[in-house]
């Protein structure tokens, strides 16, 4: 996952980052959980798991840290991608 702007990506990681950033996630209740999908990683993600069901989980470590992790529900204990926000003020 990786930060994009107008389509490109403008930065390869969290650090300052000089816009919001968002986080998309299309697993959520998905009832195609386990099914393999036609969609393939375009070049502005970093990373793309499309026959396994998971969630997100966002923790605010102060007010300059964050970090967000996606686990695979069947294996609880080991993120399947993370990132990790500082900003400096």
């Amino acid at each position: 996952m990786l930060p994009v702007l107008y389509g490109k990506i403008n930065q390869t990681d969290y650090n300052n980052p000089p816009v919001p950033i968002y986080i998309t996630s299309g697993a959520g209740g998905s009832p195609e959980c386990g099914l393999t999908s036609k969609y393939t990683r375009q070049s502005y993600s970093a990373f793309i798991q499309n026959n396994q069901c998971g969630f997100g989980q966002l923790k605010v470590i102060n007010r300059t840290y964050a970090e967000w992790k996606f686990y695979n529900v069947n294996n609880l204990e080991t993120p399947i991608d993370q990132i990790q926000i500082r900003k400096n003020h």
